[in-house]
């Protein structure tokens, strides 16, 4: 294995993400002591946009500044062409593994993890809590505020950091990119400390894997990262409004099978859009 330069990259990149996790950690610390209230959904969602750029947006532009990395080559800035056509199968793709998804989700929420179960719980509880309670403000103005801060900014900075930095230099370093993506998705859903949302997550993470290292676009993983997250954003809004009545949080009533099946299928539609790819690609060529 070369792990020389893209093993130093990597260690550069860890060591990013820890200190400036508790530069933000700081941050929320010093704060009150200036009498700003950070509990306050407003407050909150300021320091969840300022955590979600400094923890993995800057390490990224640090490391291609410090090492010289080309940012189009090196973040897969690929726009062109048909790109945009397979964002629209990435969206395919999610909605077929939501079934799945969701029954992994429930299967992990009822692990129960010994002596640290119920603290585990607890911080889990919490921290659904202080989410809910960004998405349950009313108006239109919440709305796209949230769209911003829980969907599009972490759809950005994490797809940068995990799939451009954490997973392109374990595929140089390892030189096998199956396991540098289950690597990443694992590193991902870990970053994210939610032990009862660890599976899905993982999950979750091979798919933006996958999308970004056949689909040749930081795009594709970051249209099924956005519209991922901006889902439960406008669900939680319609239901604040009145205009719904769905219980976000409530389980489908599907079973395994169904969820297997509907996975396969989002495979099967992701498979044929490369392929496809691939093949308008030799026509071209010839």
């Amino acid at each position: 294995m070369n792990i020389q330069k893209p093993g130093k990259e990597l260690l550069v990149l860890i060591l990013l993400l820890v200190g400036f996790t508790i530069v933000t950690s700081c941050v929320s610390v010093v704060l009150p002591m200036f009498g700003v209230n950070i509990e306050s959904a407003n407050a909150y969602l300021a320091l969840q946009a300022i955590g979600q750029l400094l923890v993995f947006f800057v390490p990224v532009v640090l490391l291609m500044v410090i090492y010289r990395h080309n940012a189009k080559e090196f973040a897969l800035l690929n726009f062109e062409g048909d790109k945009w056509k397979k964002a629209g199968v990435a969206i395919v793709v999610w909605l077929l593994f939501i079934p799945l998804i969701e029954k992994l989700a429930l299967w992990n929420q009822n692990w129960y993890l010994g002596p640290l179960h119920e603290v585990l719980k607890e911080i889990s509880a919490m921290s659904e809590a202080i989410v809910e309670m960004f998405l349950s403000q009313p108006g239109v103005g919440h709305l796209i505020l949230n769209l911003v801060v829980i969907a599009l900014i972490p759809a950005i900075t994490e797809e940068l950091f995990f799939r451009c930095g954490i997973q392109q230099l374990l595929c140089k370093i390892i030189k096998n990119p199956h396991i540098a993506i289950i690597l990443s998705a694992v590193i991902f859903s870990a970053v994210h400390g939610d032990v009862f949302g660890f599976i899905p997550r993982v999950v979750l993470g091979l798919l933006l894997g996958y999308l970004f290292y056949y689909g040749g676009s930081i795009l594709l993983n970051t249209t099924f990262h956005f519209v991922n997250n901006a889902a439960s954003v406008v669900l939680y809004y319609l239901n604040t409004e009145g205009f719904t009545g769905i219980d976000v949080d409530a389980p489908f009533n599907l079973t395994w099978g169904f969820g297997i099946l509907c996975a396969l299928a989002g495979i099967g539609v992701f498979v044929v859009s490369i392929a496809n790819t691939q093949k308008n690609e030799k026509t071209i060529k010839n």
